[in-house]
């Protein structure tokens, strides 16, 4: 898969952090660390298209965790292209992966504290509680608008 692949050619990366099982927690240091906890202070979650990536990119986002998405092909993400994810995340076609440790380091203090702001602003889009979160609405407008599009251009 993608995550192997990707672990295979840039895990070795201190950059990089590829997070524990979302059931189990793992020992860092002698203490016990939990996937929660681990986002929470991770600055950059890497998002690759598998089993479980709709899951792991609502919690990077809901952890303010800037996710790196790679790309195959032309891979399109929840209200794209209404949300412009460059905004908040970082994106890297598949066959560049090789240069993505060297990217994030040269990230600048003001890009990354651009990005942190924006996910602030848009978490609740991806969130399903229904006293906080909007990603009911947000879905339906998206889904309401492409069908308005699509019944305009026909």
């Amino acid at each position: 898969g993608i995550r192997q692949a990707v672990k295979l050619h840039i895990g070795h990366d201190p950059i990089l952090r590829f997070n524990p099982n979302v059931t189990r927690e793992v020992l860092e240091g002698g203490e016990k660390v939990s996937y929660q906890a681990e986002l929470l202070r991770s600055q950059f979650c890497l998002s690759a298209p598998g089993m479980g990536f709709g899951v792991r990119l609502i919690d990077y986002v809901a952890a303010a965790c800037i996710p790196v998405v790679i790309r195959p092909g032309k891979l399109r993400l929840p209200f794209e292209p209404d949300l412009d994810y460059d905004e908040f995340a970082v994106s890297i076609p598949f066959a560049e992966i090789g240069t993505l440790p060297k990217r994030l380091r040269e990230m600048s203090e003001a890009v990354l504290r651009q990005k942190r702001e924006r996910l602030k602003e848009v978490h609740t889009l991806f969130l399903w509680d229904h006293a906080y979160g909007k990603a009911y609405e947000t879905a339906r407008e998206h889904v309401m608008r492409r069908l308005n599009a699509t019944t305009r251009a026909n």
